[in-house]
């Protein structure tokens, strides 16, 4: 079976490919995915764009603790309050879902 050619990942900072998903820090900024290299997301958080993404990775361990918590949560709420609570509690894994669909998934 022929394998799909991935799609290329360019950092958004230094416009390089990214070509690793250990070098890949993808940050939410006014409702958008940002995909950056590592060494790109410090610098940008230590300029002037800090006001503008996220200090936390949307891929980084604490993101994928609180999306288990989330949908934790998300459960409880739908069982206990009501479906609204619940939905509302359900961002947060799809934020995280939609940085592994969107870039994760191209990279080795």
């Amino acid at each position: 079976m022929a394998q799909m050619k991935s799609k290329t990942i360019y950092c958004v900072h230094c416009h390089a490919e990214i070509e690793t998903r250990d070098d890949l820090v993808v940050s939410l900024s006014f409702m958008s995915l940002l995909a950056y290299h590592n060494a790109c997301y410090a610098s940008a958080l230590k300029g002037c764009q800090s006001f503008v993404i996220s200090d936390e990775p949307i891929n980084g361990t604490a993101s994928n603790w609180l999306t288990a918590v989330s949908i934790l949560l998300s459960l409880v709420s739908f069982i206990c309050i009501n479906g609204y609570v619940g939905a509302i509690f359900l961002l947060v894994p799809s934020i995280r879902f939609c940085s592994w669909f969107m870039y994760e998934r191209h990279l080795n």
